[in-house]
């Protein structure tokens, strides 16, 4: 043996370790209890003879040989053996100091850089970020009040307990489905998750299911004799959650009793989610009815996430690890993971590949989780207007895990690092590779833009088509008008006086062809004058006709929708009633609005009417970008006279151009040239646009990834589409 190896040694067991076998599918296992700190630690039989040779060995090799002479043909290396010693002394189990080896030189304390002392004041730093994020509230030993409360529901855990709250979670599932339709029309929706209403609402329901899931740990454990050590609540990014500490159950050495354990939380919200879902289908709409939907609803969602996820180290996890029969999963799958980027093998093939697939599926769960947890925080900040302050809290937090990650890694032996440097290399390769696949993949904006111009219809002048007095202006100076809509009425006695007249004559007239038509029953001569009479007759009723015409034209209306807009006119040449004076500052005014008593006199200009009830924007562009839009996809305009407002429009027409404006016919690029028209319905731009004017148009286009484009253009240039 080399005596450069061979050092002193002063290790040995603690002597007030409590012990316990147990039998799992995978070997025997010893679980060791601490009295002091009631922590517990467990180790393989191997690992558990090491520890019984410790006071009898005298060095490091010596122990090495002693497990090759009794456990042949399995190896064991120095390195293993000093990691091993490491663990269970961080973990107290055993006591001393671990023998130092003159052939692994050590770095001393003095020689390291100023960068450690740095980077450990930092990990400081980082621990205590995460322990103000995550606090914790200890209550101290619950098992007294557990004791009570344990006492008239311990039946559940037996056959017919179980029996009947397996029939009542059956007949709430059918129920639910029954009423499947109007569940998902319950369904929040992101609005009243992330609202302060449904935030506080859902938190107070989530702390009570969580109670109700801790209870359902805490009874179990009563059930089969395991005492609670600890109970109290957990402060997480503000999200209060109730804990109670069973790492008791450990001690157990029945397997079924640890899985009733695990699951003794799941069951408990099962039950209580069942209790909820028949009060719902129950009640009639009401704050209760809604409170029970979302008991059900939280019960069942949180659990099926978190406790019963295997991926996670909560209830799924430990009942996954003794269903299978192997403990410490996540970290196996750990070495599993690196022995297979080695191109080794643990154990088995079989092992090896189904941890390897276990860890990529934990990591990226942990990924999903962690992503889920910073929108939802992101978005509940946003909510209370404080976006800033969300983001900085999940940045703080990775990086403050980011920091612990890294110190664990330095900590850690020169071939342990190499292991953990390889794995972070492939899945450092493999984060590049989703994210490269990511970026071809993802639907990226695909916008063009162009030039049009603004055009609000026709302008037809408004006339005053006879002469009278204004009586009732009901038009505003601008605005708006329908089909119809009435501008001004007007009077004109004249008019009253030509339209009486014509009324009386035509009176008269009927009345003598009435005495004709009846005298000429006893006279037949009298026949020959009743056309004459039905002739001035009919020429009264066309005189009549004629000034009711000119009467109506005095109540001057619009002919079409659109935009009227009232002539500025000269007041002392509108108003034949102001007295002449040398004073123009007074009278030659320019005034918007017709006063009542107002002379108009025939063909006087009112106003204008701008005809449509819409206003668009056409623009050109070209074959290409033409392919890209639809009628009635989306775009942005920005009228260059108001620059300050963005506009959304409608495709709503896409025509061939008949004709090229003077700028598109000097351009000597053919490419350049437009080829199509687009028409483009814009919301009501107000009055201040009714000249026209030219606008920017952005056609927001269907979104499509670099794959889709490049696809696109290949079949495009084989003009395969």
């Amino acid at each position: 043996m080399n005596g450069k190896s061979e050092m002193s040694w002063n290790l040995r067991l603690r002597s007030d370790i409590r012990w316990r076998q147990s039998e799992e599918a995978s070997g025997k296992i010893w679980i060791a209890t601490d009295p002091l700190s009631r922590s517990h630690f467990q180790c393989s039989e191997h690992d558990y003879q090491i520890l019984l040779w410790l006071e009898s060995s005298t060095s490091m090799d010596a122990l090495v040989k002693r497990f090759h002479e009794a456990f042949r043909p399995r190896r064991l290396t120095n390195s293993a053996l000093m990691h091993f010693l490491t663990q269970c002394m961080n973990a107290g189990i055993i006591r001393g100091t671990i023998p130092a080896r003159v052939d692994l030189p050590r770095i001393a304390a003095k020689n390291l850089p100023r960068s450690s002392y740095a980077f450990g004041f930092a990990r400081n730093c980082a621990q205590m970020v995460l322990q103000v994020l995550q606090m914790r509230f200890s209550f101290g030993n619950p098992d007294r009040v557990i004791q009570g409360i344990a006492q008239p529901i311990l039946f559940l855990f037996g056959w017919p307990g179980f029996v009947m709250s397996a029939t009542v979670m059956a007949l709430s599932v059918y129920l639910v489905l029954m009423r499947s339709t109007e569940f998902v029309s319950n369904l929040p929706t992101w609005q009243i998750l992330r609202s302060p209403s449904g935030l506080i609402g859902f938190g107070i329901v989530f702390v009570v299911t969580r109670l109700i899931h801790e209870l359902g740990h805490a009874v179990a454990c009563k059930r089969f004799g395991v005492p609670c050590k600890d109970i109290g609540l957990l402060l997480s990014f503000g999200m209060i959650c109730p804990y109670v500490d069973i790492t008791d159950a450990w001690a157990t050495g029945s397997k079924q009793k640890r899985i009733i354990i695990a699951l003794g939380g799941i069951y408990f919200e099962a039950i209580f989610a069942a209790i909820a879902a028949f009060a719902w289908c129950f009640t009639v709409e009401s704050w209760m009815h809604d409170l029970f939907f979302r008991v059900m609803l939280v019960s069942s969602v949180t659990t099926l996430l978190f406790n019963a996820n295997p991926f996670l180290k909560y209830d799924g996890y430990f009942v996954l690890s003794d269903v299978v029969g192997m403990q410490n999963i996540r970290e196996r799958s750990w070495q599993a993971f690196d022995a297979l980027c080695e191109g080794k093998v643990v154990n088995s093939l079989f092992e090896s590949v189904g941890l390897s697939i276990y860890f990529l599926l934990a990591l990226a769960n942990r990924i999903s989780m962690s992503l889920g947890l910073a929108v939802f925080i992101y978005a509940v900040a946003c909510q209370w207007h404080l976006a800033g302050v969300g983001v900085g809290l999940f940045l703080l937090y990775a990086f403050s895990a980011f920091i612990l990650s890294m110190g664990s890694w330095v900590g850690r032996p020169k071939s342990t690092r190499e292991t953990t440097s390889r794995r972070a290399s492939w899945l450092g390769w493999s984060a590049v590779l989703c994210l490269v696949a990511w970026t071809v993949t993802m639907p990226l904006p695909n916008r063009f833009a162009s030039n049009g111009e603004l055009i609000v219809g026709e302008r037809r002048p408004v006339h005053a088509q006879e002469q009278g007095v204004v009586s009732q202006s009901i038009a505003e100076p601008t605005s708006r008008v329908q089909s119809g809509t009435l501008i001004l009425q007007a009077e004109n006695l004249q008019f009253e006086k030509e339209r009486f007249s014509a009324e009386s004559q035509l009176l008269h007239a009927r009345q003598q062809l009435e005495a004709a038509e009846r005298a000429s029953y006893a006279d037949i001569r009298i026949l020959e004058k009743l056309p004459l009479l039905q002739t001035r007759c009919r020429t009264f009723e066309i005189q009549r006709d004629e000034v009711l015409k000119r009467q109506q034209s005095l109540a001057i209306s619009t002919s079409h929708a659109g935009y009227f807009i009232l002539e500025e006119r000269d007041s002392l040449q509108s108003s034949s009633r102001m007295t002449p004076s040398w004073d123009h500052s007074v009278n030659q005014r320019l005034q918007k609005e017709i006063a009542t008593g107002e002379l108009l006199n025939p063909g006087e200009l009112i106003g204008h009417l701008y005809e449509g009830d819409k206003q668009r924007i056409e623009c050109n562009i070209t074959d290409e970008d033409a392919n890209l839009v639809r009628i009635g996809s989306a775009v942005r305009v920005r009228l260059n006279q108001l620059p300050t407002q963005l506009l959304n429009g409608v495709i709503e027409e896409i025509s061939q151009a008949h004709h090229l404006t003077q700028r598109n016919r000097d351009s000597k690029s053919p490419t350049d040239r437009p080829s199509m028209i687009v028409s483009i319905c814009v919301p009501d731009v107000g009055v201040d646009l009714l000249q026209g004017g030219s606008a920017e148009v952005v056609f927001v286009c269907e979104e499509m990834s670099i794959v889709d484009r490049v696809v696109d253009a290949g079949l495009r240039n084989l003009r395969w589409r």
